[in-house]
């Protein structure tokens, strides 16, 4: 099976995870580096990370630092994280204007909106985190209302491979098929 992370640019710079502290540290030099312009500065990083510490820190907690994550890849013990932008943000503005549009139809009372949702793509325990999602409130025979139906991913001038739109499909279409 391909790394889930594999096309992503050689430039992205990558480090041993080493806690919460240390995160935080590289995190906010990399946050200031985007902020002011630095030239060689990336909206990402890659920690090295083992699928147990991943879980206890990332998935399983509310500490600050879990809010971060964006891809899990635990084959290749990679975690993604970007570095919020503007474009990232809109996901809110959309999600409400969304619900906004089908107010006076009543219909936002049949949405489940998903606000950083995680998706499982892969039977290693991958995992992305999409920006935003929806679905119904009851969702079809067969569905779980773990899984949105619409996932957007903001971007700026991303290509398909950057975005990863395509492990959503994957997982959608793995989850329906376990379910039915």
């Amino acid at each position: 099976m391909a790394s889930f992370l594999e096309e992503l640019p050689r430039t992205i710079k990558k480090y041993p995870y080493n806690g919460e502290k240390q995160f935080l540290e590289i995190f906010d030099q990399a946050y200031d580096n985007l902020r002011n312009g630095t030239p060689d500065a990336s909206e990402y990083l890659l920690f090295e990370i083992d699928q147990e510490t991943f879980s206890r820190d990332f998935l399983h907690t509310d500490s600050d630092i879990s809010r971060f994550w964006t891809s899990y890849d635990a084959s290749q013990q990679l975690l993604l994280i970007q570095i919020g932008t503007l474009e990232h943000s809109q996901a809110t503005a959309f999600n409400h204007s969304l619900v906004a549009a089908l107010e006076p139809m009543g219909l936002h009372m049949a949405l489940q909106t998903y606000s950083g949702v995680t998706i499982i793509v892969d039977s290693t325990g991958s995992c992305k985190q999409g920006d935003h999602g929806w679905g119904p409130i009851r969702p079809p025979p067969g569905r779980s209302r773990k899984w949105p139906t619409v996932v957007l991913e903001g971007a700026s001038s991303a290509s398909e491979s950057e975005s990863r739109s395509s492990y959503y499909v994957t997982a959608s279409i793995c989850m329906s098929d376990t379910s039915s």
